[in-house]
């Protein structure tokens, strides 16, 4: 028998080189005296005790040594032994590799999105001193389950992944396990999946009471089913389905401020308020009653007034609360002696509205109402004022006249009020010269007398019109011209240049007027002068084709074209007995233009003179503006 003395020894964690190098020694010296017999069992022995011992720490090669020490009591030590100090060697070798790689952090990104949605889940993997790892393999997975895997690049590992339509709860948990390699170490991160619309919510509008004009807060809880108060989120608010405004959600509230219009009138309004919805939750709506209160009592106070016949004047109240506040809308009607003439609104508290007196009015006061009408906010109200109707101040124009003796004549005098409104009612008296010689009823403004002139001297007469005023119309008195002139002076057959015609308005009170500024000249020459330089002073040229305004609406405009200008002309000479014609041809103008042309002729003293209002540069009897023309069409009436 052979006796083989075992030495056991400890081997500490921070020495396990060392140790490794002794066990080997032993190995060396064991092996040299062990037997074929024991030899025979060294494979067996060897590989049930690598398998126990290839993953232990060196903290446990104690109780493995020991372990052989009682394998040496079978008489199998040698074998054993140097079987277990190989293995021993081995596991150190793996501890030492392992205690090597660098350690890692994984770091999941929490994100949201609706079901169905695709979205990409990420994760960040580094060294715990923040170096992005390179390589290395991630599995993710949601609530525990693996849903796969990926590939970190440049510290960043992501997964595209679609949210299962089924998912019914508000948040799911993202686990990235980074399985590292054979430089990087393992780890682990965590983070969140939260499920959008998930929540429902409910909304519930605050009902609301005000006044038209009055400033609001509109108001509306959002909460989860649960009661839970909403945090987030976007409402629209509306009224009778017409949205008024946007407001957010904050701590369960939303608000908007209104003004209410002062234009309601209806009792209840319909609050819609629409929550949109935000991230779990989902959206809701609700309704609630918008009630105005009750109206405020009105007054209403009409401003008397005073005016004439014909005349336009602006009838005016104000309304205003009872405490004196102005009221700022609604309607108003107006009456006169309980009859409507029209309608207006208030503003400001004010209501106005024009008005035409009526020239056939003879009363003295006539009653105002105004009724105002009220609305959702104010009470209806009415008040009445005068109208007190003064003596209307009038005026009277008288038509000159050139007539031969004998000639029958009709005088004639126009009657209206300062305004221009004809006078409906009076009587005139006629009288030439101071002498009265007959009288005349106004109708429609104007008041006739027909005269036949006596066998009196040539020469020019007064005549005055008074007229004796009528209920409202003060009276008043006018005069003008009676030419008498013997008939040779205008030649047989040449009244016709002095009579009216189409657009030369020989008998307006305009044209009338202004042939009366002429009256004073004594030869029919110089007066024919006067009249021309007088026109051409206060008119000028402007172009365009045929008639447009006619004698009246020219003097009024104080242009017009070449026709107009001749209308005018016409007009005011013959109103002052001087016969007058138009002229038409074509003309061979100074600038170079050739174009059709129309001027006047007037009969003076035996002879026609051409006369041209068109320019400045012309005189009577001489026209300067164009040189020459072709062949003249004479009018007593232009047809154009």
């Amino acid at each position: 028998m052979v006796i083989i003395t075992l030495l056991i020894g400890s081997v500490a964690a921070a020495d396990t080189t060392s140790n490794t190098t002794t066990f080997n020694k032993q190995t060396s010296s064991i092996s040299s005296t062990t037997t074929p017999e024991v030899q025979k069992t060294q494979a067996t022995t060897h590989k049930s005790i690598e398998n126990s011992t290839q993953a232990t720490q060196n903290t446990q090669i104690k109780t493995e040594n020991t372990k052989i020490q009682t394998v040496t009591n079978a008489n199998k030590v040698t074998t054993n032994n140097k079987v277990e100090n190989t293995s021993i060697t081995k596991t150190n070798k793996s501890l030492k590799s392992s205690s090597a790689k660098t350690a890692t952090k994984t770091s999941v990104t929490s994100i949201r999105g609706n079901k169905g949605a695709k979205i990409t889940i990420k994760a960040t993997v580094t060294t715990n001193n923040d170096l992005k790892v390179v390589s290395g393999k991630t599995a993710f997975k949601i609530n525990g389950k693996t849903i796969g895997q990926s590939t970190v690049k440049n510290g960043v590992t992501t997964l595209p992944y679609t949210i299962p339509t089924s998912w019914a709860d508000e948040t799911y948990k993202i686990t990235v396990v980074y399985g590292g390699n054979n430089q990087y170490a393992s780890s682990t991160g965590t983070g969140t999946l939260g499920l959008d619309k998930t929540v429902p919510t409910k909304t519930q509008v605050t009902p609301i009471k005000g006044k038209p004009g009055q400033k609001i807060n509109i108001q509306a809880t959002v909460t989860t089913q649960k009661g839970a108060k909403v945090t987030s989120g976007k409402t629209a608010f509306k009224i009778n389905g017409k949205t008024i405004g946007q407001s957010t959600v904050k701590n369960g509230v939303t608000t908007l401020p209104y003004t209410i219009p002062t234009s309601w009138k209806d009792t209840t309004y319909t609050i819609t308020v629409v929550y949109g919805g935000y991230n779990q939750y989902i959206s809701s709506t609700s309704t609630g009653k918008l009630t105005l209160e009750k109206s405020t009592s009105t007054k209403v106070l009409v401003t008397s007034i005073n005016g004439v016949a014909g005349q336009k004047i602006n009838i005016q109240a104000t309304v205003t609360t009872q405490n004196g506040v102005k009221v700022t809308s609604g309607k108003t009607a107006f009456k006169i002696n309980g009859k409507t003439i029209g309608q207006s609104t208030v503003k400001n508290g004010v209501t106005t509205l024009p008005y035409t007196i009526p020239t056939s009015w003879k009363d003295t006061t006539y009653t105002i109402t105004v009724v105002y009408g009220g609305n959702s906010q104010y009470l209806s109200s009415q008040s009445t004022g005068k109208l007190t109707l003064k003596n209307t101040p009038t005026k009277v124009q008288v038509s000159p006249i050139t007539a031969d003796r004998g000639d029958k004549v009709t005088i004639q005098a126009t009657v209206t009020t300062q305004n221009g409104v004809k006078v409906t009612s009076g009587k005139i008296a006629f009288k030439i010269n101071g002498k009265t010689i007959g009288y005349g009823t106004v109708a429609n403004g104007v008041a006739k007398l027909s005269y036949t002139i006596p066998n009196w001297t040539y020469k020019t007469y007064t005549i005055t019109a008074v007229y004796g005023g009528y209920n409202q119309y003060k009276s008043s008195e006018g005069t003008s011209t009676l030419k008498v002139v013997k008939k040779s002076d205008i030649p047989s057959g040449f009244e016709a240049y002095l009579k009216a015609t189409k657009n030369c308005e020989v008998t307006n009170s305009k044209i009338k007027n202004l042939a009366a500024k002429f009256n004073s000249y004594t030869s029919t020459l110089t007066k024919a002068k006067a009249i021309f330089n007088q026109l051409n002073k206060i008119t000028s040229y402007s172009g365009y084709y045929n008639t447009r305004y006619g004698a009246v609406g020219t003097l009024n405009r104080g242009y017009g074209n070449c026709v107009d200008m001749a209308h005018l002309l016409n007009a005011v000479a013959r109103a002052s007995g001087i016969p007058a014609r138009y002229c038409h041809a074509t003309c061979y103008f100074r600038s170079g233009l050739v174009t059709g042309h129309v001027w006047s002729e007037l009969y003076v003293d035996g002879k026609w003179y051409k006369c041209d209002l068109t320019s400045n540069s012309n005189s009577f009897g001489s026209i300067v503006n164009w040189n020459s023309c072709g062949s003249i069409t004479r009018y007593i009436s232009l047809p154009f």
